[in-house]
């Protein structure tokens, strides 16, 4: 199972998306306002594809006019034909390692 966590492009303003979080009943912390994500909620790739997930969270940060995905518990292989360079990076962790002993 893989994570990942990153900036949505969207044609929302964030303005208009804090909205949408908050009368889906999002939760305002120190200014950055989450909304949990279950399987209610669809998370649609690129190419038109319904991402399965575990759980995960959109965190809206109005001073920084960013609105954050966070996923977790994408199954394989999808994780990996969706994020090779993530299964990569995590692979060489172990062959640097390796090779230091």
């Amino acid at each position: 199972m893989g994570c990942v966590s990153g900036v949505l492009r969207l044609e929302l303003q964030v303005s208009e998306f804090i909205n949408l979080i908050d009368s889906l009943g999002g939760n305002n912390e120190g200014g950055i306002i989450r909304l949990p994500l279950s399987k209610e909620f669809r998370v649609i790739n690129s190419d038109q594809k319904v991402l399965e997930y575990m759980g995960g969270y959109i965190s809206v940060c109005s001073d920084l006019n960013e609105i954050v995905l966070e996923l977790v518990g994408i199954g394989y292989p999808e994780y990996e034909n969706l994020f090779p360079h993530h299964v990569n990076s995590y692979q060489q962790q172990f062959s640097d390692s390796e090779l230091k002993n």
